[in-house]
């Protein structure tokens, strides 16, 4: 006689099933993102940390730096907002919004990398050197200008934009004042220093001050921060467009597959149900049953498929002749 059995979906019962999948799917991409925006921030950082945006023509050099920088922080909160969205509501009513946030984060980061290209090319076609020494000519009126080129030759242990006896000129049609400004002047470390005779009326003087031209150093300080801005712009693009193809991937096939499977169970190890007389029942009760099944389960799961077209139920039952072809 034919035997009916049943077979349980493991974890089938769990209401949201699919949704909750897909919203912790969603969390780890956001933290992935987190991430990368934090790498992006780490490394910005350090390339303005040391640079000097005292002087205000410099600063649209390293454009292409704080862009990058921008891009970082936008990717950080917003990947951070979404993990903690994600564990909580339904992923699929911020699939909008985080794919335009995602789309502007990427053309700021590729921005930052053009923009880096054209920056560079800019530098070196004397417009730097023109407001350098432009900057150097106002230094007796305009203490912003003075600051500026302190700050420089300081830290780049440098003097003068091109040479260093151009202070020369500027210091000789002004009364009153040294030949050469303090932040020329060597400290104890002379490994970069010349000593320079300086005449003051009929006293002559040695000073030590530094050789180097402060327009080549601050040229190659330039290219060496757009350089890695070119490099890690690009790099970052194509981590997060790989990352977001592959989201778009799994939430896709997540959606259209069943999430669950069903244990292969030999039938003739099912224990038949038993009718209220304690027997087995017939083949007639056997099919009068499994057709009132299938008319409850009507919908919401294909049995031989294996993609849900609804709410899955609890549990199903089939006949051996079902079970047979399985």
């Amino acid at each position: 006689m034919p035997s009916v059995g049943r077979m349980k979906f493991p974890h089938i019962e769990e209401p949201g099933l699919r949704d909750r999948v897909q919203r912790y799917f969603m969390a780890i991409f956001c933290f992935l993102y987190f991430v990368l925006g934090v790498s992006v921030i780490m490394c910005g950082g350090l390339l303005l940390a040391r640079r000097q945006l005292e002087c205000s023509y410099m600063a649209q050099y390293y454009s292409g730096v704080c862009l990058l920088l921008a891009a970082g922080c936008v990717t950080s909160f917003f990947s951070m907002c979404g993990c903690l969205v994600m564990r909580r509501t339904n992923a699929s009513h911020y699939y909008t919004p985080l794919l335009l946030v995602l789309i502007i984060v990427l053309v700021m980061e590729v921005a930052a990398a053009v923009s880096s290209h054209i920056l560079c090319h800019i530098a070196t076609s004397g417009q730097l050197e023109e407001e350098m020494q432009s900057a150097r000519d106002k230094f007796w009126t305009s203490s912003g200008s003075a600051e500026c080129l302190n700050r420089l030759q300081t830290d780049f242990e440098c003097c003068g934009v091109t040479n260093y006896s151009e202070w020369n000129a500027v210091f000789t049609n002004s009364s009153n004042h040294d030949v050469f400004p303090s932040s020329c002047i060597c400290g104890s470390n002379r490994s970069s220093c010349m000593e320079h005779t300086v005449l003051t009326g009929n006293i002559s003087e040695n000073v030590w001050v530094w050789w180097r031209p402060c327009y080549s150093l601050v040229v190659d300080d330039i290219f060496d921060s757009l350089l890695i801005t070119r490099i890690v712009g690009p790099v970052v693009v194509v981590v997060k467009v790989i990352v977001l193809l592959m989201v778009i991937f799994f939430l896709h096939h997540i959606s259209n597959r069943s999430l669950v499977g069903a244990y292969i169970v030999n039938p003739s190890q099912i224990r038949p149900p038993s009718n209220s007389n304690g027997e087995a029942p017939s083949l007639g009760e056997t099919d009068a049953g499994w057709v009132q099944m299938q008319e409850r389960q009507k919908g919401q799961l294909c049995l031989r498929g294996g993609k849900p077209v609804g709410a899955a139920p609890e549990s199903i039952s089939f006949s051996r002749d079902e079970s047979a072809h399985m």
